[in-house]
C-alpha cells in the first residue's frame, strides 16, 4: 500500500484515497481515525490498528466489507459494527445479515441504504429498532423480528422491498408499513401498490420520492391523504382517489411529474397548498361543487394544465385558488356547464371569466346548422330588434325569416351554437356589449372574411409582439408567392387546434371578425 493512500494530518486518518483497497495497515502515527475515513472502500476486508489509536469516529468503517474484527473501541462482528451492544453501523456487502446474540439495540440507520442486503436475522436479546434503520435496503425482503423488540423507531423500514410482515408493534401489508389504520410509509419497490382495506388515512410523506411506483389503488375506507403523502413520485402515472376521501393534504401529489390527469371526488372538502404543485405532465382535472378549500400554489407550474372541470354548485370560484396556474399556463380553460352557479360565479370573476371564453359547453358543441331550436329563434327574434346592430353585406351570412343570423360561431378552438353567440353579441349579462358588424353561417365564412379584409396582419403583428409565436408562423400561413391562402390558414388551424401552443391566441384574433366594435 503507498503511503498516499491515506491522507494523516496531526494524527489523524482523514480518508482513504484508494476506494479499491482490499486491505489497510494503519501507521504507528496515528492516533485518531475520522469519522467515515472509510467511506466508499466496499472491497476493504481486513485492518490493522495499532494501540496508538485512541479514537474511532462515527462510521468510520461503514459500507466496507469487513466481516470481524476486534479493538476496545470498536468491535466488528457478523458485518455489524458494534459498540456498548449497540449496532452503529454495517460493515459487511453480505446479502445476509445475522445480528450477534447479546446486541441489544439496532441504532438508528445502522443498515442504511445497504443495497445489497436482501435478509436479515435478529436475535431475542434485541429490544429496540431505531430510526431508519433500514431505511432504503432496496433488496431486503426478509426480515424476522423477536417478541423481544419493544420498540420500532419512525420509518425503520422504508424503501426496502418487504411485502407482507406481522408484529404488535407494525404490519406491512402489500408493501405498506401500518399502525392504528394509518399507512406511515412504503416498504415496497413495486411498481404498483394497492393499499389495503380498512386503511383510513395515508400519512404524511407515506410514499414521498417512491421511484418505482407508478400505480395505487386507494379503497374507500381512506378518508385523507395526508402531507406530502406521493411527493416526488416521479413515474406515478394514475390514481385513483375513491369518494371516501375528504381531504387532500399539502404538497400530497406534488412533483408527481407523470401523473396526467385528477378526478376528484364529491366527497372530498379541501384540497391543501401545492397539493399538485409541478405536476408537470397533468393536462386535466376535475374539481367538484364540495371542494370549499383549495391552499395557495395548489396547480403551481402545471404546465400542462389545459382543462379545469368544476362541478355546477360553486357559488363562489376565487380566483386565488388558480393564480399560480395563470401563472404556468394562462391560456387553460375552465369547462362548466352553461346557466349554473359556477358559471355565473365565473363570469362574475374579473380574473377567470376570461378563461370561460374556452369553455366548451357541450349543447354548444353538439350543435349543427340544420338544427332548428324555438328557443334559439326567439332569442333571434328579440336580438334583432335592437336598431343599432348593422351587418355587412356579404355571401357569407344567411337569411332566415328576414333576418341575418348566427348559426356557427367560431371562438377559441370550438365551434359555438346560435344561441351562445346571441347572449355575447347583445351584449346581456353573458356578453361584451359589442355591437355585431359581420357574422358567419360557417367556419369558412369567418375565415374568408378575415382574409379579405387582412386582419391576419393584425393577427400576426400582436402574435409576434406578445412573443406567442416565432417567424414560423409565415411558413405555415404564406405561399411560395407570399400569397395568404385560406388551406393553409385551415391546415393550420386544424392541426394546431390539439397541441394548444400560440393556436389560442391566433383563434382569439379571429374572433375579433364577428365581434369588432363599430
Amino acid at each position: 500500500m503507498k503511503d498516499e493512500v491515506l491522507v494523516i494530518e496531526d494524527g489523524v486518518l482523514k480518508k482513504c484515497t484508494d476506494n479499491s483497497i482490499t486491505s489497510v495497515v494503519i501507521p504507528d502515527s496515528v492516533t485518531e481515525i475520522g469519522e467515515r475515513a472509510f467511506i466508499g472502500c466496499d472491497g476493504l476486508e481486513s485492518v490493522e490498528i495499532p494501540p496508538s489509536v485512541t479514537k474511532i469516529g462515527n462510521d468510520a468503517f461503514k459500507g466496507c466489507n469487513i466481516d470481524n474484527f476486534s479493538h476496545p473501541l470498536l468491535t466488528i462482528k457478523n458485518g455489524c459494527g458494534i459498540k456498548e451492544n449497540v449496532v452503529l453501523y454495517c460493515t459487511s456487502q453480505s446479502s445476509s445479515i445475522t445480528i450477534p446474540d447479546g446486541v441489544t439495540e439496532i441504532g438508528e440507520e445502522a443498515f442504511l441504504h445497504c443495497s445489497s442486503l436482501e435478509s436479515v436475522e435478529i436475535p431475542p436479546s434485541v429490544t429496540k429498532i431505531g430510526k431508519e434503520a433500514f431505511y432504503g435496503c432496496e433488496s431486503l425482503e426478509s426480515v424476522e423480528i423477536p417478541s423481544s423488540v419493544t420498540k420500532i423507531g419512525e420509518d425503520a423500514f422504508r424503501g426496502c422491498n418487504i411485502d407482507n410482515f406481522s408484529h404488535p408493534l407494525l404490519t406491512i401489508k402489500n408493501g405498506c408499513a401500518i399502525k392504528e389504520n394509518v399507512v406511515l410509509y412504503c416498504t415496497s419497490q413495486s411498481s404498483s401498490i394497492t393499499i389495503p382495506d380498512g386503511v383510513t388515512k395515508i400519512g404524511d410523506s407515506a410514499f414521498t420520492c417512491c421511484e418505482s411506483l407508478e400505480s395505487v389503488e386507494i379503497p374507500s375506507s381512506v378518508t385523507e391523504i395526508g402531507k406530502d403523502a406521493f411527493a416526488c413520485c416521479n413515474w406515478l402515472e394514475s390514481v385513483e382517489i375513491p369518494p371516501s376521501v375528504t381531504k387532500i393534504g399539502e404538497e400530497a401529489f406534488e412533483l408527481c411529474e407523470s401523473l396526467e390527469s385528477v378526478e376528484i371526488p364529491s366527497s372530498v372538502t379541501e384540497i391543501g397548498k401545492e397539493a399538485f404543485n409541478r405536476c408537470r405532465s397533468l393536462s386535466s382535472v376535475a374539481i367538484p361543487s364540495s371542494v370549499t378549500k383549495i391552499g395557495n400554489d395548489a396547480f403551481y407550474g402545471c404546465e400542462s394544465l389545459r382543462s379545469v372541470t368544476l362541478g355546477d354548485n360553486f357559488e363562489k370560484v376565487p380566483s386565488k385558488w388558480f393564480d399560480s396556474l395563470n401563472e404556468a399556463n394562462a391560456i387553460y380553460k375552465i369547462v362548466c356547464t352553461e346557466g349554473s352557479s359556477t358559471y355565473k360565479a365565473i363570469k362574475r370573476s374579473r380574473k377567470l371569466k376570461s378563461h370561460i371564453k374556452t369553455l366548451a359547453l357541450q349543447n354548444a358543441k353538439d350543435e349543427t346548422p340544420d338544427q332548428e331550436r324555438t328557443e334559439d329563434k326567439k332569442l333571434d327574434r328579440e336580438w334583432t330588434k335592437k336598431e343599432k346592430l348593422s351587418f355587412i353585406e356579404t355571401d357569407y351570412s344567411e337569411d332566415c325569416e328576414g333576418y341575418k343570423w348566427v348559426l356557427l360561431y367560431v371562438k377559441n378552438g370550438y365551434e359555438y351554437g346560435m344561441r351562445e353567440a346571441m347572449y355575447e353579441m347583445r351584449g346581456d349579462d353573458y356578453g361584451f356589449g359589442k355591437e355585431v358588424v359581420a357574422v358567419f353561417n360557417t367556419k369558412e365564412g369567418a375565415l374568408q372574411y378575415y382574409l379579405d379584409n387582412k386582419l391576419y396582419e393584425k393577427a400576426y403583428n400582436d402574435l409576434l409582439e406578445s412573443n406567442d409565436l416565432d417567424n414560423a408562423f409565415e411558413d405555415w400561413v404564406y405561399d411560395d408567392n407570399g400569397e395568404v391562402s385560406l388551406d393553409d390558414i385551415r391546415s393550420y388551424l386544424g392541426d394546431c387546434a390539439g397541441n394548444g401552443d400560440a393556436w389560442k391566441n391566433f383563434y382569439y384574433e379571429l374572433v375579433s371578425v364577428e365581434a369588432i366594435e363599430k
